[in-house]
């Protein structure tokens, strides 16, 4: 049965609420919105096994159509799942070569320590008729628009401080021309979009909140 966008985001908004246990507000919105249109290009893919690096609690994994979903992160958070859980680490993923038709790896780059070595390793377990998507974080828009909500009165209460207090993120993912270094190690052709507040747009890394790039041999097939 088919399930409709926002019965999706429901169900994300709940496991990502659970997740960083605070109530609803603009950063859990931009989230929501964030994973949705993830989930909607891997459930269009069709792809048959999926693994989701850096799976947290499984917001995605959950919500998506495949037969065989395996999500990994380097911490085990004990929430309710039905999908198969891995404890690992990015760099070093415990799966033979091509073992997957789609990996996706959403806000991972950012906290590894060699992001060459984890896109090696993602485009490893790929089929080689497979997908990648991975999405990344720009820290300064991020920031500079948590500042510029604060001193909006009608917003203020919708910002909160630990909202904007992110895990330490690593400054390799923002040097340089991040979708070229990207595709160059995974190979493949790119689709590229940008989150412009809750929606994505075909923008640049440098003028997006988030930055979603799919690749595939196929980028048309992904539309």
């Amino acid at each position: 049965m088919k399930v409709k966008n926002k019965e999706i985001e429901t169900s994300l908004k709940t496991r990502i609420e659970k997740f960083y246990q605070h109530a609803y507000s603009i950063s859990t919105l931009l989230d929501v919105k964030r994973f949705a249109r993830v989930v909607q290009f891997i459930n269009q893919s069709k792809a048959t096994s999926v693994l989701d690096v850096g799976c947290g609690n499984g917001a995605l994994l959950e919500n998506i159509n495949s037969q065989i979903r395996v999500g990994l992160d380097i911490f085990h958070y004990k929430h309710p799942r039905s999908f198969h859980f891995v404890l690992g680490d990015a760099q070093h993923l415990p799966f033979r070569d091509c073992s997957f038709t789609l990996v996706s790896a959403c806000e991972v780059l950012e906290h590894t320590e060699n992001m060459e070595r984890t896109l090696s390793e993602i485009k490893r377990v790929t089929k080689n008729d497979g997908q990648e998507i991975i999405t990344v974080p720009n820290d300064f828009l991020i920031h500079l628009a948590g500042r510029l909500f604060n001193f909006l009165p009608k917003t203020r209460k919708a910002v909160r401080k630990e909202d904007l207090e992110y895990h330490r993120h690593s400054a390799h993912h923002q040097k340089g021309n991040l979708a070229k270094r990207v595709q160059r190690q995974l190979g493949r052709p790119m689709r590229e979009e940008g989150m412009f507040l809750p929606i994505f747009l075909p923008l640049p890394y440098s003028f997006s909140l988030f930055f979603l790039m799919v690749f595939s041999n196929d980028v048309k097939r992904t539309t």
